[in-house]
């Protein structure tokens, strides 16, 4: 899914602000739940449907992805003048 969002809409306008289509996203989620793993690309979905399932995944964690307990390190970390850039 990933590779699919990076090959096909990180230039997009809007990737994840613009929901994917309801009935699309309910066909990827089912394909999801009842084989586990998905060859995307046969499903020819189009790209704001893969983003807004991704939306969903990290949503819908029992845990957040980043755990709360970091988050206030991570506001140091960008607000900090001396930051190096690795290339």
């Amino acid at each position: 899914m990933i590779f699919l969002l990076q090959e096909g809409g990180l230039e997009m306008e809007g990737l994840y602000r613009v929901p994917g289509n309801q009935a699309q996203l309910s066909e990827l989620e089912k394909s999801f739940r009842e084989k586990g793993d998905v060859d995307i690309g046969s499903l020819d979905m189009p790209v704001h449907v893969v983003a807004t399932a991704v939306k969903t995944f990290f949503s819908c964690l029992a845990e957040p992805l980043i755990p709360t307990e970091l988050h206030d390190n991570i506001l140091d970390c960008i607000a900090d003048n001396d930051v190096i850039f690795l290339t």
